[in-house]
């Protein structure tokens, strides 16, 4: 699915799922935008479209979102894609 939903990546760093989150069964859907550096691929912002309704999962988003990287002078950005945290009690 990567290849296809972001064929300009390089590097690619799903969010960790909080163990807080996990304990209290918290989940949520967010959508979120990135801008890169066009010369060098490296992300310069983030953006939260649609707050996933819990502040540690955007944070955890956010923090495997900044080490994304494209490839050199491929992409400036990505439109607004939705993160979803699900959790299954088991």
């Amino acid at each position: 699915p990567r290849s296809t939903l972001f064929p300009y990546t390089t590097l690619f760093r799903s969010p960790a799922y909080p163990d807080e989150a996990k304990r209290k069964f918290w989940t949520g859907r967010g959508v979120f935008e990135l801008k890169f550096d066009y010369d060098s691929g490296c992300v310069r912002e983030v953006h939260v479209v649609k707050s996933t309704g819990r502040g540690i999962l955007d944070a955890q988003v956010i923090a495997a979102l900044k080490q994304w990287k494209a490839k050199p002078r491929s992409i400036q950005a990505l439109r607004p894609f939705p993160i979803e945290f699900t959790y299954t009690r088991g």
